[in-house]
């Protein structure tokens, strides 16, 4: 994928608030009531990303794929405008050459299939539905018979799969498929209900971990990281995910952020806190709601120690409070900061520069 189309403005495009899955980890189980969208109102939404200046269009739900009139809706964002259309789908409706070849003709540009683990008894095992690997893995042989469809698989990493992953990467791999998503498992819906079945630290499975990260080296495919520590890639810096994409994190769960403005607490606060990647951003919000405004942080004295005059303000909208939060507060230390003898003031320098610098960039200060 270019530059230009990783730059290009998309529009997120839920269909159903129902799955034919039932998998153990999904996030989304709260927004999940069996009932589709109407017709009318996916248009009306697709009309407002076109208005927006979006070119692209990514369609999800629950499943898509359930929705009675997800083919017509296909069709019907091709002929609107959007020049690239993607749908983001478990993939067994597509084990159905039929529904594949004419979501194809519609204009369907580009697949992601969430897939994910090479053994049958634990994929189906995590789906929750007795036989979905062989109708996943169908479905993906189908869609490498269209040389232009755009295909790749998301895979949600947890306690069940991690030992498996450079299996798994490997085996979709030798049958053509060359751009995976890997996902951290996170605190949300059913996900958190299995937790104990499904929670496992990064850092003690580094090891099978960077066993599957290092295959993105290859020249033959593209591997991207979603919702892992930063601090889990030093010396690998080019794996951290990058950081804008915490605003769709932030943007899913604007009415919790929104109520907490209005003193209603979240309804996920609590125990779960501390395995969400978006911690730290909800402790920055609710002091900039105590306090009224929040500075940026300084950069370390190492790096010049040269301080942020810019404030946030607590009537800024959350969106705005998002991307001053990823430019001056989404700060993180290398593992060499212990040694310093500011470490416990310090709190290091933006996941920016150092995706751009390295961890190498902080330099423990003797006193």
């Amino acid at each position: 994928m270019s530059a230009e189309e990783v730059s290009e403005k998309r529009k997120w495009v839920r269909l159903t608030r129902a799955c034919n899955n039932k998998c153990i980890f999904c996030l989304d189980e709260e927004a999940q009531n069996g009932t589709a969208l109407s017709f009318s109102e996916i248009i009306l939404d697709l009309k407002k990303g076109l208005e927006t200046g979006a070119a692209r269009a990514v369609i999800s739900g629950g499943d898509p794929t359930v929705h009675p009139e997800f083919l017509k809706i296909v069709r019907s964002a091709s002929i609107l405008g959007y020049k690239h259309i993607q749908v983001i789908t478990n993939g067994r409706m597509f084990c159905y050459k039929d529904f594949l070849q004419e979501a194809v003709h519609n204009g369907m540009s580009e697949l992601t299939v969430s897939f994910h683990a090479p053994k049958p008894e634990i994929n189906d095992y995590l789906t929750g539905i007795k036989g979905s690997f062989v109708q996943s893995m169908a479905a993906l042989h189908n869609a490498l018979k269209f040389p232009h469809l755009i295909l790749n698989c998301d895979v949600v990493v947890n306690r069940l799969n991690v030992d498996l992953l450079a299996e798994h990467i490997s085996m979709l791999h030798a049958i053509g498929i060359c751009e995976f998503d890997l996902l951290h498992i996170m605190p949300f819906g059913r996900a958190w209900k299995n937790w104990n079945k499904l929670y496992y630290d990064p850092y003690k499975k580094k090891r099978q971990l960077f066993k599957a990260f290092n295959m993105g080296k290859s020249s033959k495919m593209h591997l991207w990281t979603n919702r892992f520590p930063a601090g889990l890639f030093e010396g690998h810096e080019y794996l951290i995910q990058n950081p804008e994409k915490l605003t769709d994190e932030i943007f899913g769960r604007r009415f919790s952020f929104e109520a907490l403005r209005k003193g209603r607490e979240m309804s996920c606060s609590g125990l779960r806190c501390k395995y969400c990647v978006l911690q730290n951003f909800c402790a920055d919000f609710k002091q900039l709601i105590k306090d009224g405004f929040l500075p940026a942080y300084p950069q370390p004295k190492c790096l010049g120690g040269l301080s942020d005059e810019c404030l946030a303000k607590s009537d800024m909208p959350l969106m705005d409070f998002a991307k001053f939060y990823i430019k001056r507060r989404h700060f993180i230390k290398s593992k060499r900061c212990k040694a310093c003898y500011l470490n416990n003031v310090c709190k290091g320098t933006s996941v920016n520069r150092v995706m751009s610098e390295g961890f190498s960039c902080m330099k423990p200060l003797a006193k």
